[in-house]
């Protein structure tokens, strides 16, 4: 009896933990936002908003509606054109994405991998520079805590095949968000060599739990006037180079900051929202070398600033 029960406890833990990952993946609400560029003179964003629920091969899945916003820098117009909606859905820690072509789910993200695996590429958008043996390599597995909640993340290669070339573009996936520098739809990179590039990396992501910045931008609205490495929250880290931890503190008052920290290769490793005037990262499971530490301030300030770990 006491085993069967010990049997019916594991076993409920593990499903309400991937009930939970399924429920956090692109929950109502949820938004990306990837850059836009086309030379010489359009630019922009594309936007995924997660809106509801649909069955599709009798399996509950996401909606998530995408629109990409440009401006003409020549012109100095503004239009919004819709793009084609995505079907996407999570069950034991692996995303899936539909693909209409073969009417079937394909493996958009799988959490559970391990240094050495690899999955094949889902061909989205629609392939028409590389080949499908493109894939995706993992190199590193680590864990990122963002407003307190630990999520997993994956440093990979994505190996797009030219046929015979084959191009290599490294990404960091992570629980939730997805990938941070390519295009959610992983074909897009490659396909831009052809003019047809739909996107580009994530700029930011949000849900009602957490919010993301990329550390290469002053704010998710790039072109509104924002000042960049303007320090007017007065940033200060001591010790600077540290080691165990490193104290944040901010002279200024004003509304909320939130605080990121990535080390050398854009990994992020650390985000908190702050809404006082001082508080300490625990650093002592970080690897020894130089971290980037971004603040953007809740009035719009963007500051970015360097600290090492001996």
């Amino acid at each position: 009896m006491a085993e069967t029960m010990k049997y019916i406890s594991t076993t409920l833990v593990v499903l309400l933990a991937q009930s939970l990952y399924a429920q956090n993946w692109a929950p109502d609400g949820a938004t990306w936002r990837y850059g836009f560029f086309v030379y010489p003179s359009l630019t922009g964003y594309v936007i995924f908003e997660a809106t509801g629920d649909t069955m599709i091969n009798g399996r509950s899945t996401r909606k998530i509606d995408r629109h990409r916003e440009e401006y003409n820098t020549e012109t100095q117009q503004s239009f919004t054109s819709d793009l084609p909606m995505i079907f996407s859905h999570a069950t034991d820690n692996v995303v899936w994405i539909y693909v209409e072509e073969t009417n079937e789910f394909d493996t958009l993200y799988n959490l559970n991998a391990m240094p050495g695996d690899h999955w094949a590429m889902v061909p989205l958008p629609d392939p028409f520079v590389c080949i499908a043996e493109s894939r995706v390599i993992i190199l590193d597995t680590g864990t990122v805590v963002m407003n307190d909640i630990p999520l997993r993340w994956l440093a990979v290669e994505n190996h797009y095949n030219l046929d015979p070339d084959e191009l290599v573009v490294p990404d960091t996936i992570v629980e939730r968000i997805g990938s941070r520098g390519v295009y959610m739809l992983p074909q897009d990179p490659c396909n831009g060599f052809g003019g047809q590039a739909e996107g580009g990396g994530l700029l930011c992501y949000a849900d009602a739990e957490i919010d993301y910045i990329s550390p290469f931008i002053q704010a998710c609205d790039i072109g509104l006037g924002i000042p960049v490495n303007s320090n007017s929250a007065g940033v200060r880290l001591f010790p600077n180079p540290g080691s165990d931890e490193l104290q944040i503190s901010f002279s200024a008052t004003g509304p909320a900051n939130t605080v990121l920290v990535h080390d050398i290769h854009g990994r992020l490793v650390a985000q908190q929202a702050v809404q006082r005037s001082s508080f300490t990262l625990d650093t002592s499971l970080w690897n020894s070398g130089q971290y980037i530490l971004s603040v953007v301030g809740g009035a719009g300030q963007y500051f970015s600033t360097r600290w090492s770990k001996q």
